[in-house]
């Protein structure tokens, strides 16, 4: 199918390696990268490594694998309607919905309705490929196996045309026979299907062993493929553009091979580089580099080692980095001395508001100018997100060395709250419980109060800055002081635009009047549409969430980090 259709963003977090997409001839499947072709595979021109989006930190929660951006037909300068990518068919088998005969479908995929073939009529029947699939929670997938449950998994005939009655609207009410006399309800379908082939067919048509149960599902469901995203901000100290470019895989490669640098080794390594290996190096890139001092390129190079020995290697202390950040920019301001090189995150000292009072809190609200943010695709899960039962099913590009994972650069602007000095005090006994049994952050009442507080102001942010709630993205914080164990925590509200321009001002332009937003964020707070319902719910009857519902905090999935977790209108409104 073209890239251009294939959108980036749509791919990294709508859909990706595995899933089924609903194209104009019927649902296709896309297949692994080494089976797109073009920029996939030895020697191809351009290769993958022309798409890299350079991001150490990121790289350290990929087993350091490296980024890249999905290139689309303009990348490759092909016309809009030229596939460039492949996808591969599936489900392979079809339901004739004008004479109700399900089959399975031949490799041309044509129909094989016995009154469509009786009457000339042989189009091809992927458009109505049937919308049953089975899946297991280990990632597999595959068609529901027709034969043999309408056979009772007996070998008793060859057909593979099937008609396919319905009497009424419930599973039972439709029945499944073939020409022998075999039948059975679609309620038996579901019941019956419980072996797993073990196929992932994104990857071969080969077959593993599993030993869990696979369930039946409708091939659109949501939760057939899940992607699992990870979003990373670029942290003040190294957002400069000479950092990204020092920092780019091909970069540190070069810097590796010596302990000590000078400007005129550097350009000549680069330029050797360009050489030998045409396409990796920009000469555009030796030029900037050239144009440095070498105090400055040394004091970049100093700064990419020190952090590649201290980086954080989870996502809890990439969010711990990002938060201290923060917070050092909101006090001081970033960077310090306005320079030329136009750095990717900037706040303005003078135009944060470090004692916005509202109600019961004193919070500090610091404008982002601009920032980059980092997201990338790292698998997917099936049938479910909890990491203890559902598997996690990695997908990337190996080029021979280095894993290559799908992903997003995107600059904008953003938000940063956070109550400065001041202490949050927040307790529930239900939900420190359940922080107690699980020692994750996410379950403690500071995150649990952040995160319910930013889908509020996330809602009351989209009546005045031009955005809808789901253009606006979050990053909720806490961080736990070892010494004294208390919990502090902030939230980081921001928009993005795919680009180097960014977003347009207006999420920021609303920082001088945030007493605004944050009256209009705990209006009706009290009541919901769905009360009594909804604020008769608590962590402990719904595992991880409390009273929250769609008509009071849940957001859209893109808006939101936490996959709509961890929230709880009852403690927002009990401590506000």
């Amino acid at each position: 199918m073209p890239g251009q259709a294939l959108r980036p963003s749509q791919f990294i977090y709508n859909f990706g390696v595995g899933s089924i997409i609903e194209a104009p001839g019927g649902p296709r499947l896309v297949l692994d990268f080494d089976k797109w072709g073009r920029v996939f595979g030895p020697g191809r021109t351009p290769s993958v490594s022309e798409f890299a989006i350079p991001d150490s930190t990121t790289s350290s929660l990929l087993d350091d694998g490296l980024i890249f951006r999905i290139p689309t037909n303009v990348d490759l300068n092909e016309p809009e309607s030229e596939q460039i990518f492949s996808t591969g068919r599936f489900p392979e088998w079809a339901l004739c919905n004008r004479h109700w005969y399900l089959f399975q479908l031949p490799v041309d995929d044509r129909t094989r309705c016995p009154d469509c073939m009786a009457s000339g009529f042989n189009q091809s029947a992927r458009p109505v490929a049937i919308r049953f699939v089975r899946a297991c929670p280990d990632g597999h997938l595959d068609d529901v196996d027709w034969y043999g449950i309408i056979h009772s998994y007996r070998k008793t005939c060859n057909n593979t045309v099937y008609s396919w009655n319905s009497a009424g609207g419930s599973l039972r009410d439709v029945e499944i026979s073939c020409t022998c006399g075999a039948r059975k309800t679609l309620q038996d379908v579901y019941r019956e299907t419980k072996h797993c082939t073990g196929r992932l067919p994104e990857k071969s048509s080969v077959f593993s062993s599993c030993l869990q149960e696979a369930k039946v599902t409708l091939r659109g469901s949501s939760s057939l493929r899940i992607p699992e995203i990870i979003t990373t901000i670029t942290i003040p100290q190294f957002a400069s553009r000479l950092h990204r470019i020092l920092d780019s895989y091909q970069m540190r490669t070069i810097l590796a091979t010596r302990k000590t640098w000078t400007k005129a080794d550097l350009v000549d390594a680069f330029q050797n580089m360009a050489i030998l290996e045409p396409g990796l190096v920009d000469p555009r890139t030796i030029d900037e580099v050239n144009g440095q001092s070498e105090q400055r390129l040394l004091k970049v190079i100093d700064d990419l080692r020190r952090f590649g020995r201290n980086r954080p290697t989870t996502l809890q202390g990439i969010r711990e980095m990002e938060f201290n950040a923060l917070q050092d920019a909101a006090e001081n301001g970033h960077p310090p001395d306005p320079t030329s090189e136009n750095p990717e995150f900037q706040v303005n000292k003078f135009k944060v508001r470090k004692n916005v009072q509202f109600l019961s809190h004193s919070y500090r609200v610091a404008p982002v100018d601009r920032l980059r943010v980092v997201t990338v695709q790292k698998g997917y899960r099936r049938l479910g997100t909890d990491p203890k039962s559902n598997k996690l099913v990695i997908t990337f590009y190996f080029d021979g060395h280095r894993k290559w994972f799908p992903g997003l650069e995107q600059i904008g602007e953003g938000i940063f709250i956070d109550l400065g000095k001041h202490k949050l005090g927040v307790t529930s006994p239900e939900w420190e419980s359940e922080y107690l049994k699980s020692a994750d952050l996410q379950f403690h009442p500071i995150f649990v109060w952040w995160h319910s507080l930013s889908h509020r102001i996330i809602a009351a942010l989209s009546i005045d800055s031009g955005y809808s709630s789901a253009a606006i993205r979050e990053n909720v914080y806490t961080v736990k002081d070892p010494k004294t164990g208390e919990v502090s925590g902030g939230i980081l509200l921001y928009t993005t635009q795919a680009g180097t321009d960014g977003s347009l001002g207006g999420l920021i332009s609303l920082v001088p009047e945030f007493e605004t937003v944050l009256s209009a964020a705990v209006r009706n707070l009290e009541a919901c549409s769905n009360d009594p319902l909804c604020s008769e719910m608590s962590v402990k009857t719904r595992g991880n969430n409390g009273a929250a519902c769609y008509a009071c905090l849940l957001l859209s999935e893109t808006s939101c980090s936490n996959r709509n977790m961890y929230l709880d209108r009852n403690l927002l409104r009990g401590s506000i």
